[in-house]
């Protein structure tokens, strides 16, 4: 997701949206699997000099167990 900061109105703006998988670079990873897209929640500011983001990130993500090298999913 890009965020044009001259864009952004003085009272602040919020973004909602998906990003690929792929933004997380975990395709070495053996013990994650990533199971749907990056869903984005966001909230821009800016103030002074500053841009002030907060927000959530989200993934359905499948981990390896340590235990019994099984699968389980974060959903």
């Amino acid at each position: 997701m890009i965020i044009e900061v001259a864009r952004i109105p003085p009272e602040g703006e919020s973004y909602v949206g998906q990003e690929p998988a792929s933004i997380l670079d975990l395709d070495g990873n053996q013990q994650t699997r990533v199971e749907g897209p990056v869903k984005v929640e966001l909230f821009a500011l800016v103030a002074g000099h500053e841009l002030i983001v907060r927000g959530t990130l989200s993934v359905p993500l499948s981990l390896e167990c340590s235990r019994c090298a099984g699968f389980f999913s974060t959903r």
